[in-house]
């Protein structure tokens, strides 16, 4: 059976001061280490740390800019659109899809460089193409 909760999920830019420490709540998060987006994927695909698709998906875009300004500049002026998954197994594999996946409707001002994503062993990780 696939479960059906959804959350809310919203993730926010912003510039931290020089020499920031990076701190957590010992609740939903335990460890806190400040990396680039593309770092924290790439920790991800090593097994290093989980990102659920949210995540991913918001790095990917971060990711895509080497200046904070440009990010920024990016964040201002994007619109936000409301983005629910789908869902689907294959055998005992649960499959989250994105808009636009081949098997999941596009919506208009979204896109995710990877649509597909599967749990396995309590870990997301993106399905290629």
């Amino acid at each position: 059976e696939i479960d059906v909760r959804r959350f809310d999920t919203r993730f926010f830019a912003a510039i931290a001061p020089e020499a920031q420490d990076a701190s957590h709540d010992n609740g939903e998060l335990t460890h806190s280490r400040w990396i680039t987006p593309a770092d924290a994927i790439a920790s991800c695909l090593r097994g290093e740390i989980a990102l659920p698709p949210p995540t991913w998906t918001t790095l990917r875009w971060f990711s895509e800019f080497d200046r904070v300004d440009a990010l920024m500049q990016w964040a201002r002026t994007r619109e936000v659109v409301r983005v629910q998954p789908g869902f689907a197994q294959e055998g005992v594999r649960r499959i989250v899809l994105l808009p636009g996946d081949q098997d999941y409707p596009a919506i208009a001002g979204f896109r995710a460089a990877e649509t597909r994503f599967i749990l396995e062993d309590g870990r997301w990780t993106p399905v290629p193409p």
